[in-house]
């Protein structure tokens, strides 16, 4: 195998792969600077993803990041080479630089562009209470050990930055091969007990909170705010993080799913919806507000065509997602040009149906995935209308902090293409703990009853993917 400083470029058979580790070892002892190095790999899957992700977050060693878009881009990344945070809003073009500076410390070569996870919250408040909003506003990181698949190939990033990394990458590798090609586990799932349940915003406090919300906007100051509430599941057990990821990927495969493991805390879900997506100066975003929900009964073919029929016909939603709509089309004027709104359509789940509208555009020069997340984010669709009066409502109304609920997660490379996913249907665990998240959006007419049945729906991914047996808890 010839080996390049910065870059090596190999295809790996099957039985290779065992024989892997030793030969990136022996690479490392002969890179005499840092360096980022590259492998194609036999395909991987994203639930191979998914068993690698539960077997190195389990001893909660380095960070594990897992990311997938649902469309056939998927990245796993364990430890952290480098990483930058910023604890407030920071200007894009600063990020940018950072990033370069970053990928600066290492050899790469000219043939490859490394990929880097990055994540960001919600809000900027820090609760030291609240495990759930302990991070940064933004992260950018370049693991120690990435594995993605694009384009259906898959890839082998490696960092090496110091002589200590070489056992992340073994034990990796080592894990790759024992489950490559993959193994179904035999052992059957052991389903977790309930003894408790409560919620930081009963039906009464929402209510009174929506009344707020509503004078606010018969005011004049606001037109759309979105509330948000959180379930908080005592367990009798830790989940097994594995099966709760399989579960919920099996129940909604098309959708971005993601999970990120880091000093014994776990952010973990599956969103509907995208904040952007950016490749060689070409931009996608969408609005995705107005929801109905649906039941869980099986027999959803004419309930749902009259569910979808009422989503259509109702006033209140289309005002509530035309809002959305505006709110990114003024926010993508600052940085875009041709800008275009495509049809209305409708995304259709399990558990909700939603008004979707995809937008389009192209990034003025120079622009990129930072700037789309610094414009964009957050949308009227998680925070209101208009976005900064709508955050100091929501931090107001809301007992705690979001953290990275309705924040963001995705990764970007080193030209500033990458994509990012809205962090939603979402659930936050530390040991025997599950915090599961929701929020809905109010305007003038909504109605507090039917907007907690609503973010009920949308807690039913996290509640129906927990190895209980139920599709929710009443």
């Amino acid at each position: 195998m010839d080996i390049l400083l910065g870059v090596v470029i190999v295809s790996i058979d099957v039985a290779d792969l065992k024989h892997l580790s030793l030969k990136i070892s022996r690479t490392v002892s002969d890179v005499e600077s840092p360096s980022i190095l590259f492998y194609e790999l036999p395909h991987l899957s994203l639930e191979m993803l998914i068993t690698l992700f539960a077997e190195l977050s389990a001893d909660n060693q380095c960070q594990c990041y897992l990311w997938s878009d649902g469309r056939g881009f998927s990245m796993l990344g364990f430890g952290v080479a480098r990483s930058i945070e910023y604890e407030d809003f920071t200007a894009p073009d600063i990020v940018r630089e950072d990033i370069q500076n970053l990928l600066s410390c290492f050899d790469i070569g000219d043939s490859s562009s490394p990929i880097l996870g990055m994540y960001s919250s919600f809000d900027r408040a820090y609760d030291p209470q609240a495990f759930w909003a302990r991070e940064a506003w933004l992260t950018v990181f370049l693991p120690a050990v990435c594995l993605y698949t694009r384009d259906d190939h898959s890839y082998l990033q490696v960092a090496i930055s110091r002589k200590e990394e070489s056992v992340q990458i073994s034990k990796v590798l080592d894990l790759l091969t024992a489950v490559y090609p993959e193994k179904s586990s035999s052992d059957a799932a052991e389903n977790v007990q309930v003894l408790g349940y409560r919620t930081d915003l009963d039906i009464s406090t929402w209510s009174a909170a929506i009344n707020t919300i509503k004078r606010h906007i018969r005011s004049g100051e606001v037109e759309k705010v979105v509330l948000s509430r959180k379930a908080f599941l005592d367990l009798d057990r830790q989940l097994n993080l594995g099966d709760f990821l399989r579960n919920l990927h099996s129940d909604y495969p098309n959708l971005y799913l993601y999970a990120l493991s880091k000093d014994g805390f776990y952010f973990v879900g599956s969103s509907p919806e995208m904040l952007a997506e950016v490749y060689d100066g070409k931009l996608a975003t969408m609005a995705l507000a107005g929801s109905v929900p649906l039941e869980v009964s099986k027999d959803s073919i004419a309930q749902k065509g009259l569910a979808l029929k009422r989503l259509l016909g109702s006033s209140k939603d289309m005002h509530e997602h035309n809002l959305v709509v505006q709110s990114i089309v003024e926010a993508l004027k600052e940085v875009a040009t041709h800008i275009g709104v495509d049809d209305l359509t409708v995304t259709n789940l399990p558990n909700i149906l939603h008004l979707q509208t995809p937008i389009k555009a192209y990034l003025q020069p120079g622009r990129d995935l930072l700037d789309a997340l610094t414009y964009i984010h957050p949308t009227a669709a998680v925070a209101g209308y208009p976005r900064y009066p709508s955050i100091d409502l929501i931090s107001a109304l809301e007992p705690q902090p979001r953290g990275l609920y309705s924040g963001t997660m995705g990764w970007i490379d080193a030209e500033g293409n990458g994509s990012l996913s809205v962090s939603l249907r979402c659930a936050a665990v530390r040991d025997k703990l599950v915090v599961v998240f929701a929020g809905c959006g109010i305007v003038s007419d909504s109605d507090p009853q039917a907007e907690y049945l609503e973010s009920e729906a949308k807690m039913r991914p996290i509640f129906s993917s927990l190895p209980f047996g139920v599709y929710g808890i009443k």
